[in-house]
C-alpha cells in the first residue's frame, strides 16, 4: 500500500506569497501530469513569455529560508538556493505549453478550487443565481401574459362551436 497522498486541484496546500495564491514547480508538475524537468524546461525556453511578479516569483536567500520555516507542508528542499512560485497566469501559460487535455483540465479545476477567492466564489454564485431569477421572473412574465391570452381565445373557440352549431341541424341547431 502506498503512502503518496495523490495531488489534486482540491487538496493543493493553500499558500499566498504577496497575496496572492501560488503553487510550486513541484505541485504543477504533479498536478499536470508532468516532470519538475519538464516545468523548469518550459519555462527557460521560454524566458520572455514570463514576467517575474505577473506569471511567477522567484525566491531566495533570506526569503527562501523564512519561506521554508512558514510552509513546512510544501516540502521545499533543503539543498534549493532558489524556489519558483508560479502564480495562476503562470500556471495557464504551463498548461499551454504541455498541450494535454490533462493540463488544461486540471488548470480550470486549479481556476475554480484554489487561485479564485472565496469572495470571487461568492460574487459568481451571486450572478448565477441574480441570472437563474432573472430568468424564472421572465418566465413568470410570459406565463402570466398568456393567461390573459387563453381566456380569449377559450371565447373564440366557444363563438365558433355556437356557429357551427347552429347551422347543422343534426347537432341541435336550427333545422334547414
Amino acid at each position: 500500500m502506498s503512502n503518496v497522498v495523490k495531488l489534486t486541484p482540491e487538496s493543493v496546500p493553500a499558500f499566498k506569497y504577496h497575496g496572492k495564491p501560488v503553487v510550486t514547480s513541484g505541485m504543477l508538475a504533479r498536478l499536470y501530469g508532468a516532470t519538475e524537468s519538464q516545468i523548469r524546461k518550459n519555462h527557460s525556453r521560454n524566458k520572455s513569455r514570463f514576467i517575474e511578479g505577473k506569471h511567477y516569483y522567484k525566491v531566495d536567500g533570506k526569503e527562501l529560508s523564512d519561506l521554508r520555516v512558514s510552509l513546512r507542508h510544501s516540502q521545499i528542499s533543503l539543498k534549493a538556493r532558489s524556489v519558483i512560485l508560479w502564480t495562476q497566469r503562470g500556471a495557464a501559460r504551463h498548461a499551454k505549453m504541455l498541450e494535454t487535455n490533462k493540463a488544461w483540465d486540471v488548470f480550470e479545476a486549479l481556476e475554480d478550487n484554489y487561485f479564485a477567492s472565496p469572495l470571487e466564489r461568492l460574487q459568481e454564485a451571486v450572478e448565477a443565481l441574480k441570472t437563474q431569477d432573472e430568468r424564472g421572473s421572465r418566465a413568470g412574465r410570459e406565463l402570466n401574459r398568456h393567461k390573459h391570452v387563453r381566456p380569449q381565445y377559450a371565447n373564440e373557440v366557444e363563438r365558433r362551436f355556437q356557429e357551427v352549431q347552429m347551422s347543422l341541424p343534426h347537432i341541435g341547431g336550427r333545422g334547414i
